[in-house]
């Protein structure tokens, strides 16, 4: 049931022209007609001034966010979770309150992608507690030392991704445990 509600809460919460909304209101102006016809944040911002600019933007990248983690509340999947996204982004590309045609969603695409990976960095325990190292890490692409992209499970090392692909910001090193010591060349 979750799979039904959420996809279309998403796409009518994220089908609200806040743009269209603040410019009518606040200066009397129809963003449709005027400038790059867009109701996005930066025409906003040309034709009303900066100030409404920065409100469309706040309220466009906040419905985006807010439709997705609702549902995220309620949903286990993530699968489901990517209809949502895909939902939000496409109720704002396509709105449904001014004929099924909307902006390009680059706000409301970067809300629905903050509250997919927002909590992760919070709830990721990489910080060592007690003086005792964590049992996972993970570490960034420019970590130079193991020479390729590397999973190292206790005593059972595999690639990834090929050697020198680090350098090119293609994989993650996750590491178990500590460091691996530097590789002898």
């Amino acid at each position: 049931m979750a799979y039904i509600i959420w996809p279309i809460v998403a796409f009518v919460l994220c089908s609200i022209p806040f743009g269209l909304f603040i410019a009518k209101s606040c200066a009397n102006i129809d963003p449709r007609e005027d400038g790059s016809r867009n109701t996005g944040a930066t025409n906003v911002a040309r034709l009303c001034g900066f100030k409404y600019g920065v409100a469309t933007l706040v309220l466009d990248v906040g419905k985006g966010f807010v439709s997705v983690l609702m549902a995220s509340a309620w949903m286990d999947s993530d699968f489901g979770l990517s209809i949502v996204v895909l939902a939000a982004i496409l109720g704002h590309a396509f709105s449904c309150f001014m004929d099924f045609k909307g902006g390009k969603a680059v706000a409301t695409t970067v809300g629905a992608f903050l509250a997919v990976s927002f909590w992760e960095p919070f709830l990721r325990r990489s910080m060592p507690r007690h003086g005792r190292p964590d049992r996972t890490r993970v570490h960034g692409v420019a970590d130079h030392r193991a020479g390729s992209a590397t999973v190292h499970v206790p005593d059972r090392p595999f690639r990834l991704c090929p050697r020198g692909a680090h350098r090119h910001g293609a994989a993650l090193l996750a590491t178990q445990g500590e460091h691996p010591p530097p590789r002898a060349r």
